[in-house]
Parts: structure tokens; C-alpha cells; sequence
């Protein structure tokens, strides 16, 4: 787990890997953790931060992010915190990538192996308070659009593109 400060990541408080395979283990073991990779992705290049990512990423897979163009860099560390998160034995692993109003990107990743804590945090995803300026994507799809969280929505955009498509 990646803990942030502002719009950094710091790798040294990070929670190792092995911690998340003993929390896997238990029935009931879920976990929460906000993710961002761009200090990775500046600095992993670094012998001490690249350490310390292996320990939070469970081993060295992660560094092939210094070979992805830059466009592809939070997308790759995203898949590779969740395929981390499956690795520890998570069975459910559910991403969210979030766009604050200055563009900045944060990811929440949930693991858990209960169906029933895949629907409750699906359902707490969706009714995060709309004041926050806080935008959702699909992680998989870099071409979708955010999808703001509205108490009324604005489906004029989708009604134009129904109209063009009939």
C-alpha cells in the first residue's frame, strides 16, 4: 500500500507486500489502499526507492514501467499494483482511478476475497459525496471519458451521441 502526501508518493512508509498476503489469508481480510505511482515512476530508477518499491510491490515485475511511453507509465503501475493485489491471494480486486479538478490521477484499490465486500464497496464507491471534485474512470479504458459524480447528471452529452448513432 502506497500512502500519499499531497500529490506524493511515499515509498518508504509503504506496507510490504508479505503484510497484504497474512491480511489475504483471513476469510474476512480486505484492504483499502490509495495508490499513486508517479513518485515511481520519477525516482524508481533510484537503487533505495526501487528497493522499497519491490518490498511494496512484491518483487521487481513493477520496473518494466521505466520501458512504457510516458502516456502508458500510471496505467502500467496500476496493473501492477493489481495484479500485486491477486498475487497475494486476494480473489477481487477492484480499482478506481480518480481525477481531481487540476487533473491530478489517485487510484483506490480494494482487495477481498467476499463477494459480499466486492457489492458493498462497489456501492460505496458510487455514493461518494459529489462536493469533493472527484471524477471516475475505468482504469482498462484510457479513452473513456471521467464520469463526474452528479446528483443530476448531464446526459446532454449521451443524448447527442444516441441521436448521431440512430
Amino acid at each position: 500500500m502506497l500512502l500519499t502526501g499531497g500529490y506524493y508518493t511515499t515509498v518508504a512508509r509503504a506496507v510490504g507486500f508479505q503484510f497484504l498476503r497474512d491480511i489475504a489469508t483471513s476469510r474476512s481480510g480486505e484492504v483499502l489502499a490509495t495508490f499513486g505511482s508517479s513518485f515511481l515512476t520519477r525516482y524508481g530508477q533510484n537503487p533505495q526507492h526501487a528497493a522499497a518499491g519491490d518490498r511494496a510491490l512484491g518483487g521487481a515485475q513493477w520496473r518494466g514501467v521505466f520501458d512504457q511511453p510516458s502516456d502508458r507509465k500510471l496505467a502500467y503501475m496500476a496493473d501492477a499494483y493489481r495484479a500485486m493485489l491477486h498475487s497475494a491471494n486476494f480473489r477481487y480486486v477492484l480499482s478506481f482511478q480518480m481525477v481531481d479538478e487540476g487533473g491530478h490521477e489517485l487510484w483506490l484499490m480494494f482487495g477481498t476475497n467476499s463477494k459480499k465486500g466486492v457489492e458493498k464497496m462497489k456501492d460505496a464507491m458510487w455514493a461518494v459525496d459529489p462536493a469533493f471534485g472527484i471524477g471516475y474512470r475505468d482504469p482498462r479504458d484510457p479513452n473513456q471519458m471521467t464520469l463526474g459524480i452528479e446528483i443530476q447528471p448531464n446526459t446532454a452529452p449521451l443524448s447527442r451521441m444516441l441521436v448521431e448513432r440512430i
